[in-house]
């Protein structure tokens, strides 16, 4: 779902951050009458498309249903494609997204609520909201072990598929 700009609207709710959690919080406050948008510096989903591509979840289609929307596939786990599939029919159908624009800015306002300052091509906006969400994840931000040649150019953070 586009986002369309108003410049005198105050928003219930920003979520920073397009991935599952941003995802199922956005469309069940949205299940719930309020006024949402999902903000994203990237894509849809960015980390699971860094995912293995034969990726099969442990957890169930049913548990991974978001918003009352079935996650109707054959089998019992899904896999990293049909994840993303449904991710993108629960926003299509649910969720107003920025896509491609940046947070760079949160501030507190003395009366509640925030003023949202983003990026994008360019160009800048500040957005209001009652409440802010942030689900930016921990994918792309790896604990650091520690220990003796995790820094050399082959040790790997995450799952790369061989050449």
């Amino acid at each position: 779902m586009q986002e369309q700009e108003r410049a005198d609207r105050t928003l219930d709710m920003i979520v920073v951050g397009a991935g599952p959690t941003g995802i199922a919080v956005g469309a069940e406050a949205r299940r719930a009458g309020l006024d949402v948008l999902v903000i994203d510096k990237g894509p849809l989903t960015a980390s699971l498309q860094a995912y293995p591509t034969d990726l099969e979840f442990f957890t169930t289609r049913e548990r991974m249903e978001i918003a009352g929307i079935p996650f109707a596939i054959q089998e019992v786990k899904p896999n990293r494609r049909q994840a993303l599939v449904y991710y993108r029919e629960v926003v299509r159908r649910e969720l107003p997204v920025a896509l491609y624009e940046e947070v760079t800015a949160v501030e507190p306002q003395a009366g509640g609520g925030f003023v949202v300052a983003t990026e994008r091509d360019g160009g800048g906006r500040s957005l209001r909201t009652r409440s802010l969400v942030i689900a930016t994840g921990f994918f792309w931000w790896p604990k650091s072990l520690g220990v003796e040649g995790e820094a050399l150019p082959w040790v790997r953070t995450r799952y790369v598929p061989p050449l």
